[in-house]
């Protein structure tokens, strides 16, 4: 899944936030029966490394920071409140074993809106993009017609 947004993301900057969106849910999906301290650790350790390295990447092929990266803030709150409620809250709210799958089912359904909201997005920028253009050149023309009255 990563390297669907790789060829488009690094060649044209339009499809960026499709593949950084896809970069951070499909990198959570991967890794969701990681319950132990360590491999949880194991986990963020490979989440930072990766995308330092596009970060890094994306700095060489087109001077752009890290802090102008388009991230979509809205998804990436929700995946970090959610992996804090995993690592730190659920313990404590169900302290015997009854809601054992809650924290698999959250980010199972997370991730899963996340790729496919990336997929529609990238369908989107591929297929529908120029459908807008003419529909924006067709209200500007009648907006036209409608001033020139």
């Amino acid at each position: 899944m990563w390297i669907l947004g790789y060829p488009y993301a690094f060649q044209d900057l339009r499809y960026l936030p499709v593949f950084i969106k896809l970069l951070l849910s499909s990198t959570v999906s991967l890794l969701p029966l990681f319950f132990t301290p360590m491999e949880q650790s194991t986990k963020y350790g490979l989440l930072g490394a990766y995308f330092t390295l596009v970060c890094t990447l994306l700095h060489y092929t087109y001077g752009l920071r890290s802090d102008h990266l388009p991230v979509n803030t809205c998804h990436t709150l929700v995946l970090v409140v959610l992996e804090l409620y995993k690592t730190l809250f659920h313990e404590w709210i169900f302290p015997t074993d009854e809601a054992q799958f809650l924290p698999l089912m959250a980010t199972s359904v997370l991730c899963a809106f996340g790729i496919t909201h990336s997929y529609a997005h990238f369908l989107f920028l591929v297929l529908g993009e120029e459908w807008l253009f003419a529909w924006e050149k067709w209200k500007c023309r009648w907006r036209e017609q409608v001033i020139a009255r």
